[in-house]
């Protein structure tokens, strides 16, 4: 403890915030496992898309008496989907996942839906949460790779003890390969 305390006070102002960042969130993520989150996923309902469908037929000019009938086969055109309108909440819950993206901290998939859904947090509906993590379309292994930096910067970390906390679900909450990835790419 003593240790990390004194390099807390030789460290830089981005130093000083990053490890708050991750105290904050790794607390977080301990008050989630306490409220003993299903870390269910909703799907949007919202994504249905519909295909209209027009038959045209033309009539034969010429009597079927003296000539065979001939007609065209039916034209069928379709419409592209329509996007569907996002609520107000899903708005803020994208604008709310993009600045915490931009921290530089790193966030996993489900840390950043418990980031929004918390009541700790912003405390969005969890499916507007997942909505927004999703839209996003996040690349995680960079994000492992900005958590695995932090924790670098605050010392202590073996390479099998970094790929612990970033998976450990009281930690980050990254997937193996993902934390194994980031791991990989700290210790070059």
């Amino acid at each position: 403890m003593g240790n990390l305390l004194q390099k807390y006070r030789e460290a830089g102002k981005a130093a000083k915030v990053a490890i708050w960042v991750a105290a904050l969130f790794i607390g977080l993520a301990v008050v989630g496992a306490i409220a003993g989150g299903n870390g269910s996923k909703s799907s949007n309902a919202g994504n249905q898309t519909q295909t209209v469908t027009q038959t045209v037929t033309q009539p034969s000019s010429q009597s079927s008496s003296t000539q065979p009938s001939t007609t065209s086969p039916p034209a069928t055109t379709t419409s592209k989907p329509a996007k569907p309108k996002m609520t107000e909440s899903e708005k803020q819950a994208i604008d709310s996942a993009k600045t915490y993206i931009s921290m530089g901290t790193g966030f996993s998939y489900n840390g950043l839906v418990q980031q929004l859904d918390s009541s700790a947090g912003d405390g969005f509906p969890k499916a507007d949460a997942v909505f927004a993590v999703n839209y996003l379309h996040i690349d995680f292994d960079s994000q492992a790779v900005d958590s695995a930096k932090t924790y670098m910067q605050m010392g202590g970390f073996s390479k099998s003890g970094l790929i612990q906390q970033l998976d450990s679900s009281a930690g980050d909450g990254f997937t193996v390969a993902q934390a194994t990835y980031a791991a990989n790419k700290v210790y070059h």
